[in-house]
């Protein structure tokens, strides 16, 4: 394993140009996933904000059509005065379930949007990462292929397989055997 990360570390040191632009690719490729997400995060609050807006508007002029019918009131005569109060109870009743449908309801869509959004760049995140250990791993195998065919004979690359092989093979029946213990 020492060889194989030295092995890595010198084919990054022989071309860290290479290296560094692997590097750069994939911090533009977030960049750009994140420049993206942002961009669409910032349309779809504006859009819940001029949302948000309306809804507020219409219960601000409830509101103030509430505040009018008190004024009528106070000029109708005192026989009305009863059905005039239970009609202001009401528009102040109707102005305030309005108001709070559009909150609650602006809310969740709010609480949706920034879970879409948080979900959206952790799948961006997990494709990064896998393409990133993918290419580590391609590098890796590359890098020990070719210190393993430039350092060693066909000889002795076929004895260091075997033996690898052979290793491997130790380690599943050790493995293998550990599991039927276990279970038993």
């Amino acid at each position: 394993m020492d060889e194989l990360l030295r092995a890595t570390l010198r084919e990054i040191t022989d071309q860290p140009a290479r290296f560094a632009a692997e590097v750069v690719q994939q911090l533009l490729l977030i960049a750009i996933i994140v420049w993206f997400g942002r961009r669409w995060l910032a349309k779809r609050l504006a859009e819940r904000r001029s949302r948000i807006e309306s809804a507020l508007a219409g219960a601000d002029a409830a509101d103030k059509d509430s505040v009018r019918i008190r004024e009528e009131l106070a000029t109708m005569p005192a026989k009305s005065a009863e059905s005039a109060a239970a009609l202001l109870k009401s528009a102040r009743e109707q102005a305030e379930k309005e108001r709070a449908t559009a909150a609650a309801a602006i809310e969740a869509e709010a609480r949706q949007v920034v879970e879409q959004a948080h979900k959206s760049l952790e799948l961006e995140k997990e494709s990064v990462r896998r393409d990133a250990a993918e290419r580590l791993v391609g590098l890796t195998t590359d890098a020990a292929r070719r210190y393993l065919d430039e350092m060693l004979t066909e000889n002795e690359r076929r004895a260091l397989t075997q033996k690898a092989i052979l290793a491997f093979l130790d380690q599943v029946e050790t493995s293998a055997g550990a599991g039927k213990g276990g279970a038993a």
